[in-house]
């Protein structure tokens, strides 16, 4: 069976996506905060990591770097999570024409 890791430290969203992977049929494990994620992928080895963008200790970008830099568990795949929203800038109509390469006109 599959182990996911969901390293999420907002508790509601974590077991919201736990219970929908446990339903489908994988295993799961949690880790709520940024110091315990390293040491428990390492011991845990999940097939796939689901990774929160902005965790309080250390950020996900920073876990995942701290992962690609580890040659044991680098090669697990990582899916950032984020509950950052932007809103584009609103342009005028020439200057969105103008912001596609011409290779893709």
């Amino acid at each position: 069976m599959s182990l996911v890791m969901i390293i999420e430290d907002e508790e509601p969203l974590a077991m919201l996506l736990s219970y929908n992977l446990e339903k489908e049929g994988y295993e799961v494990a949690t880790v709520s905060n940024g110091l315990n994620a390293i040491s428990e992928i390492e011991r845990l080895m999940p097939s796939v990591i689901l990774l929160d963008w902005m965790l309080p200790e250390i950020s996900g970008v920073e876990i995942c770097k701290l992962v690609r830099s580890k040659p044991d568990i680098k090669n697990i795949p990582i899916i950032m999570l984020t509950a950052k929203s932007s809103r584009p800038k609103p342009r005028r109509p020439n200057s969105l024409t103008a912001a596609i390469p011409r290779s893709a006109a």
